[in-house]
């Protein structure tokens, strides 16, 4: 194929798909703004509600829901008393916690922990295809 008819092809697609792609930016500028407002607009309603000793307001109601606490490696181990269960245990790495606690209980620098964190990396980071808006490539 052709330098020229692989450019044809493109625009026919680019084409055809010219609104879902037009759809899909906006979707997406929409879902931040739309996640902060929500993010604001939930605290702000939560410290009135607090502030009024309100369990309910206008159809909303408090609840606490359970959430994925941060723990460390040491303290799992400690609450399971057993490293053969520990071995079966499936997590995901906080980076930026992990360079944190590397630096503030073992008072390591950013030379000693780039190291560390280059051997977890290589062995836990996955790669799954999205993708991406290229500011000024829409029309390409």
């Amino acid at each position: 194929m052709s330098a020229h008819d692989n450019k044809d092809r493109k625009d026919i697609i680019l084409e055809s798909a010219k609104k879902d792609i037009d759809d899909y930016i906006d979707c997406v500028d929409k879902e931040a703004l739309y996640k902060n407002y929500k993010l604001v607009l939930e605290a702000t309603l939560l410290h009135k509600m607090k502030a009024n000793d309100l369990d309910e307001l206008g159809g909303l109601r408090l609840v606490n829901i359970p959430y994925p606490k941060e723990i460390s490696l040491k303290d799992l181990r400690g609450i399971l008393n057993d490293d053969s269960i520990l071995e079966h245990i499936v997590f995901t790495i906080d980076v930026e916690q992990t360079i944190v606690s590397l630096r503030n209980h073992l008072n390591l620098t950013d030379i000693g922990i780039e190291p560390i964190l280059k051997k977890i990396l290589l062995r836990t980071n996955g790669v799954k295809e999205t993708l991406k808006i290229e500011k000024g490539e829409k029309d390409n």
